[in-house]
């Protein structure tokens, strides 16, 4: 598959690409064995935590959470006025989304808080309940930025989400 190669072109210090059908990989390009950060793909795993827990009554998606006026829905919907990183509030809630680290980081401490365990242990268990592999080679998970692992790994912990293997 030549056109993979056009990762090349991307401008990325490391860079891969593949093409996947029915759990059946049909052609891979760049590094394979590189532990790379997962970065904003974090988000979408912490907001699977979160949502479980709406589902379980640990937190609801409607409360305050996260600067005055702001509820737990503005967070995950970088709505809260939070900025990017670290700092004040930089709008009213709900008047603009703003790509928040920091807002998805207050909504996983809320979960944090009213599960009564780290996030990390929460997202542990929430994998464990769906099947997702715990395993050694995940080196780090903060709910907005920071998580990496090898390839397999990432494979494994992804599979369960997006691939109907029935």
């Amino acid at each position: 598959m030549n056109a993979l190669r056009a990762v090349d072109e991307w401008g990325a210090r490391t860079a891969a690409a593949g093409v996947v059908r029915a759990g059946t990989e049909l052609g891979a390009y760049g590094p394979r064995e590189v532990v790379l950060r997962w970065a904003s793909i974090t988000k979408l795993l912490t907001g699977l935590a979160v949502l479980v827990a709406i589902e379980e009554g640990t937190v609801d998606l409607d409360e305050p959470a996260g600067p005055e006026g702001s509820t737990l829905r503005h967070l995950l919907a970088h709505a809260s006025g939070l900025p990017p990183d670290d700092g004040p509030p930089l709008m009213p809630p709900g008047r603009r989304r703003i790509y928040s680290n920091v807002g998805i980081e207050v909504a996983a401490e809320l979960v944090s808080a009213r599960a009564a365990m780290p996030f990390a242990d929460y997202f542990g268990e929430v994998a464990l309940a769906m099947d997702m592999p715990r395993t050694a080679t995940v080196t780090a998970i903060t709910p907005a930025t920071v998580a990496s692992c090898d390839r397999e790994t990432f494979d494994e912990l992804i599979r369960p989400l997006f691939a109907d293997d029935a």
